[in-house]
């Protein structure tokens, strides 16, 4: 039997093109990225899966009236990360094409649509908020919670993500988004957002995070301004002084005096 022929397979093939006006194309384009982009923020937030998998179905399907994507591979119905992954596999695609011809902008644009939709796909981060909230706290958690971090180092050394994309991810996703952007922060300092940092160290959502912030921040005091550096310090005093979360029985104290230590070495420079 073909392994695409039968009415039982539960994969569905898009391929067709139709007519368009330029003004319909652009029309159908910006409701398909806003449509995807809703569908993926929604694998963040809705334990809908099956209604999150239809808004990434139907931005697709608005791509591909766009001329955008000229096909979908085959998708399998309810399975949110692979549809985003295939979306951003079309889109780079299209983006490579755009760019043959010259038309560099809009090819730009779409390969960071692509990198936002491979990095909303993450199965670690997915992994990481179903291990907090399944598993009891301990040793054996933290060692599992460290699969996010290994995945997230390899995509980083991988992929090369850009900082727009990063900083996207940590604001706009769930728990395991925001470590999952904060350990490639710190992989690549580059891709470094200090608001995101500070705000993971004031209003971590957990231990964890915190700690992956003061990683991030340890590798970003070098780049920062006088004035950043001292809203970095001001954070990290102000937890100290708290007495309930950077306290000395925690990896996280010894983490955040060397930050101030090399923020004093900078500023004495």
């Amino acid at each position: 039997m073909s392994d695409t022929g039968s009415a039982k397979d539960d994969r569905t093939a898009v391929d067709y093109e139709l007519p368009l006006s330029r003004r319909l194309r652009w029309l159908a384009a910006f409701l398909g990225l806003a449509v995807l982009a809703v569908g993926g923020f929604a694998t963040f937030r809705s334990t809908n899966g099956a209604g999150s998998a239809a808004l990434v179905v139907g931005g697709i399907a608005l791509l591909i009236l766009a001329g955008l994507v000229d096909r979908i591979d085959l998708l399998k119905v309810g399975d949110v990360e692979f549809h985003l992954r295939a979306a951003a596999r079309q889109l780079s695609r299209r983006a490579d094409e755009l760019e043959s011809r010259g038309d560099t902008a809009a090819a730009s644009q779409l390969r960071e649509e692509a990198e936002r939709l491979l990095l909303q796909a993450s199965p670690a981060a997915r992994s990481y908020e179903e291990i907090r909230r399944t598993r009891p706290s301990g040793s054996q958690r933290t060692a599992e919670l460290y699969k996010l971090v290994y995945d997230a180092r390899e995509y980083s050394a991988n992929q090369h993500p850009a900082a727009e994309a990063v900083r996207d991810m940590f604001k706009h996703g769930g728990e395991g988004d925001r470590v999952y952007a904060l350990v490639l922060m710190e992989e690549d300092p580059a891709t470094g957002n200090l608001e995101c940092v500070l705000d993971a160290i004031s209003k971590s959502r957990s231990a964890f995070e915190q700690y992956q912030a003061l990683s991030a921040a340890y590798k970003m005091v070098s780049r920062l301004d006088n004035s950043n550096r001292n809203r970095l310090a001001d954070s990290i005093r102000q937890q100290i002084n708290s007495g309930e979360h950077i306290t000395p029985s925690t990896d996280r104290w010894g983490l955040a005096n060397q930050i101030l230590a090399a923020i004093d070495r900078e500023e004495s420079r």
